[in-house]
């Protein structure tokens, strides 16, 4: 009878497991609230990325165009607007395609949602830390759980 009214009434133990669990909560919602963040600013840069990516390939185009008009009239003879063309074409293409190449450079440094994998880490490796578990990789000898973490506990400290 007595056990039950402890129960009821929250013991000591059910008070930490509440404790716990709330803790874990709060935990779990300020990841999910870091990583909608920092996925909404992700894709607002790449789209940034990506407007910039269209914008320097039409003027690609245009510069290609304007080299090809510049060879046609070459070929016509008329050699004085045919290098008029083909300069502003080929200055529209080197340009372009040099500021294409840096944009390409930069977006292959960018690491998506990098902080909300950090903080991840840091949360798996204190959990681990606190609960006496020591995470292990899995050999690639296992095919179904290759490279996933296994956790094993330290029956040592296991009382």
């Amino acid at each position: 009878m007595k056990h039950d009214d402890d129960l009821r009434k929250g013991g000591p133990a059910i008070q930490l497991v509440r404790e716990t669990l709330d803790g874990l909560g709060r935990l779990v919602s300020q990841h999910v609230k870091l990583a909608r963040l920092e996925l909404s600013a992700d894709l607002r840069a790449m789209g940034t990325r990506v407007a910039s990516m269209v914008a320097l390939a039409l003027l690609m185009l245009l510069g290609y165009a304007l080299t090809m008009v510049g060879l046609a009239l070459l070929l016509a003879g008329d050699r004085r607007v045919a290098f008029a063309f083909g300069a502003v074409g080929l200055v529209h293409l080197l340009g372009a395609g040099a500021a294409m190449l840096l944009l390409v450079a930069r977006g292959e440094r960018l690491q998506v949602m990098k902080s909300t994998a950090t903080e991840l880490a840091h949360s798996a490796d204190a959990l681990i830390a606190a609960t006496g578990i020591s995470a292990h990789a899995a050999s690639s000898d296992d095919a179904p759980t290759a490279g996933v973490p296994r956790l094993e506990t330290n029956h040592a400290d296991v009382r």
